[in-house]
């Protein structure tokens, strides 16, 4: 239920739900191409997700706040803009550049999911 409050507005019809939600349950993503060489190959991006997946795994509490507040402390240190750390791991959990809201589906996703998903990509990208 809470996937389908997630989408929100953007299903306008049943059998959008599983188009627009998909990878909420799939265990191998599959990228959108243009996504993945827009906002990841390439880019300096996949390397901060090694930064992302440490400071996800040290996380006490998951909520929005805190994962919000990663978001902010690695994007400083990354000299990276805002967009562009967001995006590439937007597409490196839902394989396409638009989705439902990024910190909510991290919140939703099992955090080992994420962890598997971002690493998945370090590995694909930096070795």
């Amino acid at each position: 239920m809470k996937v389908i409050e997630l989408a929100g507005d953007r299903i306008k019809t049943f059998d959008q739900i599983i188009g627009y939600t998909d990878f909420f349950f799939l265990k191998n993503i599959v990228f959108e191409d243009a996504s993945y060489d827009k906002f990841i190959r390439g880019t300096r991006a996949a390397g901060v997700f090694k930064e992302i997946i440490n400071a996800w795994e040290s996380l006490e509490s998951r909520t929005k706040e805190t994962v919000e507040a990663l978001f902010q402390s690695v994007i400083a240190r990354s000299g990276l803009k805002t967009k562009d750390i967001m995006q590439a791991v937007r597409v490196a959990l839902t394989g396409r550049a638009v989705s439902p809201d990024l910190v909510s589906i991290m919140l939703l996703l099992q955090p080992k999911t994420v962890t598997e998903r971002l690493s998945a990509v370090v590995k694909k990208e930096v070795g």
